[in-house]
């Protein structure tokens, strides 16, 4: 099994609490280089199989066979969990899907509650009850639950000053755009480059975030975390 990193544990599969539809990675492994597949969870019988559905745009039995050994790895809460399993069986059409063996152990790694994540995300700063201060428009370099850091022309504020930052990102979950409105404060403020390249990237926490931009930007480390883990900062 592919150990996430030296923090790994064995935890129960209960304590995944898997549910229908549950996103899935799968690693198929026949060469050197494992090949990374995105499923969901159909359903699974305790101790004896789960049914996986085939990632979709894929003709007839997909690019699984009987016999396959495959990993999982699901993002559950704080955690990421990994299991090994066999592919049991394939359906064609209409069914879509696969059996494999029941896990014999399953490995959980936990995450930090404020998992930073690399993006380059286009957002407004501006300064509640500073009329003279114009919209700026700033970059999210990397982004939390708990905060973010901000790139901006200008040196646009300093430490413990509050400001207010709008951006939209994409809820996979809710296929659609989601705007969020934080209000936050700024930590610390660093100048850097010369020059036409100078920027300054603004460090600032989140002041009461309300729980449906919490849900969103959770869900977008949940993702980061199964797609592209090298933007986890």
């Amino acid at each position: 099994m592919r150990k996430d990193n030296t923090h790994a544990r064995l935890v129960s599969f209960e304590e995944m609490n898997l549910q229908v539809g549950a996103r899935l990675q799968i690693l198929l492994v026949r060469d050197v280089k494992p090949i990374q597949y995105f499923c969901s969870l159909v359903g699974f019988a305790k101790g004896e199989f789960l049914i996986i559905r085939l990632p979709a745009n894929v003709q007839g039995q997909g690019p699984f066979r009987e016999g396959d050994k495959l990993t999982v790895r699901v993002f559950s809460g704080v955690k990421v969990c990994s299991f090994d399993v066999t592919v049991m069986r394939l359906y064609e059409q209409p069914l879509h899907c696969f059996h494999v063996s029941f896990p014999d152990q399953v490995l959980g790694t936990s995450l930090r509650s404020a998992m930073r994540i690399k993006v380059d995300i286009p957002a407004s700063l501006t300064k509640p009850g500073d009329a003279a201060f114009a919209a700026c428009p700033v970059l999210l370099d990397n982004v939390s639950i708990s905060g973010a850091l901000v790139a901006a022309p200008a040196e646009i504020g300093k430490p413990e000053e509050k400001v207010q930052l709008q951006f939209s990102i994409f809820s996979q979950p809710l296929d659609l755009e989601m705007s969020i409105t934080a209000n936050a404060m700024i930590r610390n403020v660093v100048a850097e480059g010369d020059g036409d390249a100078k920027r300054y990237l603004i460090g600032v926490e989140f002041i009461d975030l309300d729980s449906t931009s919490q849900i969103v930007l959770q869900n977008l480390a949940y993702k980061t975390v199964l797609d592209d883990r090298h933007k986890i900062v």
